[in-house]
């Protein structure tokens, strides 16, 4: 007798677009945003199952390649909605809030303290 698979765990996720037999999704993976194209069909009431979402086509420019980029700044890219070249280009205020938000409010913070002392 063989054992049960143990059922595929199901992610929530945000349909993107739809385009064909494929769509692209947007998941969280522990804190870290994720978006990949998945078969359509494989999007169930809003839920991909894990393994679909592990073999998707990952979807976004890799911003932390990018020399200065850190992962933390790479994610807020991505929570800003800044995925490609083209959204970095039509979207440059959300890159740079990115930016700020990352780097230069702590820093501020870090200054502000330390004037205090």
């Amino acid at each position: 007798m063989t054992p049960k698979a143990k059922p595929d765990k199901m992610i929530a996720v945000k349909r993107i677009h739809k385009e064909g037999p494929a769509a692209l999704v947007e998941w969280m993976d522990g804190d870290k945003y994720r978006r990949g194209i998945v078969p359509v069909e494989t999007v169930l009431e809003g839920k991909v199952a894990q393994s679909v979402l592990e073999a998707s086509i990952p979807f976004g420019e890799k911003w932390s390649d990018v020399s200065g980029v850190t992962a933390s700044l790479e994610q807020e890219l991505y929570r800003q909605g800044v995925w490609t070249k083209e959204d970095l280009r039509a979207h440059s205020e959300s890159a740079r809030s990115a930016i700020q938000q990352i780097h230069v409010v702590p820093l501020m913070k870090r200054l502000l303290l330390a004037a205090k002392e």
